[in-house]
């Protein structure tokens, strides 16, 4: 598949720095790209390792710079929040595992270093989400105000309450009981991740590395939102990098990938970390993974998409194929979490609400009489 030459830079800039020639570099397009994509304090931090800092263009350095002292400051503030709620929570003898940027944060990963993220997720038991709730709001974390079928979407449908906010601070927490919503028939027993949970000098519980590598890539292939796509797949690759040489790991990721039922998931990580980052996988792991790929004419369509939608993009250098993949990854996120029958009533749902919005502003009832209704089990 031919790439831009926007993609082209930014990757090779972000494997191989070293053979870089930057005078050739359009930077301007480069930082755009790069800033789309929350990628530019990564990049930093990938130069800098390089000792690559002092070769970049004056105007280059301050764009790549901001946004390293941005993430820096986020990554503070992550840890912060960690332990804040983690006192909370144990207070009433609830253990949280964090998730995704904050547990890579936890760890001191080097995934962590210049990755943006958005808010604090966390994990708990189901019977105990009330039950923390109930202490996060003693704590001044509140939910944004939804209407009613919203509240019935996430305590019904979703594998996690309304997202809460802090009063003061204004983060963003977002409380899950699984990695999936039920709805999807696929959300695995949650008990076969944290059973490899650890804990941090920072006294909060994370999933070890390879359970975050899998839950990583079970969100990557369940999205339905790709802009922040490469952001995503460079995730893995620093994973699969840094833990290339640990037996262990490797073994513990495709056990739980059998386990809980998302080899395919693992396969297609693997084979686009490969195809767009050239990403050294274990030969040996690999082979294995080929059992696990799907039909040609499957993995062929895939890759249409994938090999799309995973690249850099930007609006002003998307090509009308990148437009129309994009579109197939956000439908088959979306059927992949809900059953069609479910899907089209939701969706009709939201276009009835956005059309009374648009029409009456904010006049519109926030409360409504749809009530979701449960899956059709033939669905």
């Amino acid at each position: 598949m031919q790439i831009s030459q926007q993609q082209r830079q930014l990757i090779q800039l972000f494997r191989h720095p070293d053979e870089v020639e930057f005078s050739n570099i359009d930077w301007e397009a480069l930082i755009l790209t790069g800033r789309q994509n929350g990628f530019l304090a990564r990049l930093y931090y990938q130069l800098e390792r390089h000792q690559r800092l002092e070769d970049l263009p004056q105007y280059a350095f301050k764009h790549l710079h901001s946004a390293k002292v941005f993430a820096d400051a986020q990554r503070q503030q992550a840890i912060f929040e960690a332990n804040e709620i983690n006192n909370s929570l144990s207070a009433i003898e609830i253990s949280p595992v964090f998730l995704k940027g904050t547990a890579y944060t936890l760890l001191d990963h080097p995934v962590a270093y210049g990755r943006i993220f958005n808010d604090i997720d966390v994990l708990v038991p189901k019977p105990l989400i009330e039950k923390t709730e109930k202490q996060m709001l003693l704590y001044t974390w509140f939910p944004e105000p939804i209407d009613e079928y919203d509240q019935h979407y996430y305590r019904q449908w979703v594998h996690e309450i309304p997202p809460l906010k802090h009063a003061s601070r204004r983060t963003i927490a977002d409380v899950h009981h699984n990695i999936l919503p039920p709805i999807s028939g696929r959300a695995p027993n949650i008990d076969l991740f944290t059973q490899y949970k650890i804990k941090t000098e920072y006294q909060c519980y994370v999933l070890s590395p390879a359970a975050l590598t899998l839950h990583s890539l079970v969100h990557l292939f369940f999205e339905e939102d790709f802009s922040k796509g490469f952001r995503d797949l460079s995730d893995l690759h620093i994973l699969f990098s840094t833990h290339y040489q640990d037996e262990k790991y490797w073994q513990q990721l495709r056990f739980l990938a059998y386990e809980t039922g998302f080899t395919l998931e693992l396969f297609l990580a693997c084979h686009y970390c490969e195809a767009i980052l050239q990403t050294a996988i274990p030969f040996t792991f690999k082979h294995e993974l080929v059992a696990f790929s799907p039909s040609p004419m499957q993995l062929k369509c895939l890759n249409w998409i994938f090999l799309r939608v995973l690249q850099p993009s930007h609006p002003n250098y998307e090509s009308t194929s990148y437009r129309l993949a994009r579109l197939l990854a956000m439908l088959r996120g979306h059927i992949k979490k809900m059953p069609i029958r479910i899907l089209l009533y939701h969706t009709g749902h939201k276009l009835i609400k956005a059309f009374e919005r648009g029409i009456l502003g904010r006049y519109s009832d926030t409360s409504s009489n749809l009530q979701p209704q449960p899956p059709d089990k033939n669905n």
